[in-house]
């Protein structure tokens, strides 16, 4: 059973009142780093994790092919091709199904379905080229796709059949996500070639129109349909937004712009600079946003947010400054950012990568890559029991001051916001997917 609103609103603003409130000491209660290997190459990177402990990512193989591969509970599975020599997995549901887009035995690019060892080529629309974005519990699988005439039309794939979602009236448009419900969000272009998130459900593409600039474009759909995204303003800024029933919300600030780059938990992860700023990763909570601040560097950037409100991303020094190095992961908890390699518990003869911050999951788990002794591999960060905890090391660079107060922002319902972002179990079966046609 679901939490009433109300109560969603109350955890929603007590998990960042406590997150605040938490010593410094808890964001480094340290993580265990797992090198995920290889498919038989030299090379891996890791991308996504389910809130089951999946991970996908991509793997060279011994004769220097690259295939996408899923991870799970310490077994790294190949997914294969179309026939090709290259496959690239780009999302994966609760339930193990992946999909990417793999190169066929005659060189073209479609779009697939894995589920239970078995890829499936998703074919197009009746073009050359198909790729696949998200997936959700039921296997329904969204992305893009050429069309007979030449044009790039989002496609949902389902029960065997492709369904052509239209535009907004323009040439153009692609889905990037997908909820248990089977609403979807992208982005199409208009009759005047302005391109436009959009939601598709029951069978019709809706505008989601912008915030009086040019454009807007989609982050990711919440189980309840509300589409978090970025839109222009009047003047060429871009805001963070959230969408529901028709309404388009301003995130703010007035004094700057930002960008959302993830939902989860009752929270929305991006940038934010206000003030003529620089650009510093922050987190919105009902009608707030708060500044997390940097590594020392000039910016910083959220990745991603798990369901219990911790935050990774990159803090960024700007290319040619000297002593400091260019890119390096952060992980924000309790209040202060802190640079992700000082609390790796067995990194001996590691170097984290900037894309070490690549996916976080409900147990706060991260994947990402890092180089080790036999060169770049896909990681998995898991915190360490709390029972074997290491004391916290000093950050290799200085840390900048946390800023939390509170940047003024356009008008939100702080209560519909963190309801709205609760995220809903999936408890769905897998449908069998059969061979596939279009409509």
């Amino acid at each position: 059973m679901r939490p009433h609103p109300l109560a969603m609103v109350t955890v929603g603003l007590a998990l960042i009142s406590a997150m605040l409130a938490a010593p410094v000491g808890a964001v480094g209660d340290g993580y265990s780093l797992t090198d995920l290997g290889t498919l038989g190459g030299t090379y891996s990177t890791a991308s996504k994790i389910s809130n089951a402990g999946s991970v996908i990512g991509q793997a060279t193989l011994a004769d220097g092919a690259s295939h996408g591969f899923i991870w799970r509970a310490g077994t790294l599975t190949d997914l294969g091709t179309l026939g090709g020599r290259l496959s690239m997995a780009e999302a994966l549901s609760e339930l193990d199904h992946v999909v990417g887009s793999s190169q066929t035995a005659d060189g073209a690019s479609h779009a697939f379905l894995w589920q239970q060892g078995q890829m499936t080529d998703l074919g197009t629309l009746g073009g050359t080229w198909s790729a696949a974005a998200a997936v959700n519990g039921l296997g329904h699988v969204v992305g893009a796709a050429q069309s007979k005439d030449g044009t790039t039309h989002a496609v949902l794939w389902s029960d065997g059949l492709a369904t052509d979602l239209g535009t907004l009236g323009g040439d153009r448009s692609v889905a990037n996500a997908i909820n248990e419900r089977g609403q979807i969000t992208g982005q199409a272009t208009t009759p005047s070639g302005a391109q436009h998130a959009f939601i598709w459900q029951n069978g019709q593409m809706i505008d989601l129109g912008t915030l009086g600039g040019g454009y807007s474009f989609p982050a990711s759909i919440t189980a309840d349909g509300w589409v978090v995204g970025s839109s222009a303003v009047p003047g060429g800024t871009t805001h963070a937004f959230i969408w529901k029933n028709g309404a388009m919300a301003d995130l703010g600030p007035a004094n700057g712009g930002s960008l959302a780059e993830a939902q989860a938990g009752g929270l929305v992860a991006g940038r934010v600079s206000a003030n003529g700023g620089a650009s510093h990763a922050a987190i919105w909570t009902g009608d707030r946003v708060i500044d997390l601040g940097t590594l020392g560097h000039a910016t910083s950037s959220a990745v991603d947010v798990s369901q219990v409100g911790t935050v990774i991303g990159v803090s960024t020094t700007p290319m040619g400054e000297v002593g400091k190095a260019d890119k390096r992961p952060f992980l924000w908890r309790g209040g202060v950012v802190i640079d992700l390699v000082t609390v790796v518990t067995n990194g001996a003869g590691w170097r984290l990568e900037a894309e070490a911050a690549g996916s976080i999951n409900a147990q706060d788990w991260i994947v990402g890559s890092a180089t080790g002794p036999n060169g770049v591999r896909a990681v998995l960060l898991r915190p360490t029991p709390a029972t074997t905890l290491a004391p916290v090391a000093a950050p290799a660079i200085a840390l900048a001051p946390v800023d939390t107060s509170v940047i003024p922002l356009a008008p939100v319902d702080a209560a519909a916001l963190s309801a709205a972002l609760s995220v809903a179990p999936v408890g769905a079966a897998a449908l069998p997917v059969a061979p596939v046609g279009v409509q």
